[in-house]
């Protein structure tokens, strides 16, 4: 719940209201995300993992919203 929460920045009322399986949805959905984002940043910065991935081409992630 926190990884959704801390990702799309949804309230905990409305996860709450998310049937367990559309909750585990978004949970894939959000980590397709963040190995999209890894994947491009790796690349942008010469493919060394963290080191130096997050100097160039990080924007600081996504803010999405369900409203």
């Amino acid at each position: 719940m926190a990884y959704i929460a801390y990702h799309f920045h949804w309230r905990r009322e409305e996860i709450l209201d998310l049937a367990h399986r559309e909750r585990h949805r978004w949970v894939q959905e959000i980590s397709k995300i963040n190995k999209k984002i890894n994947r491009s940043s790796q690349q942008q910065s010469g493919g060394g993992g963290f080191g130096g991935g997050f100097g160039g081409g990080f924007s600081g992630g996504l803010n999405l919203s369900n409203e």
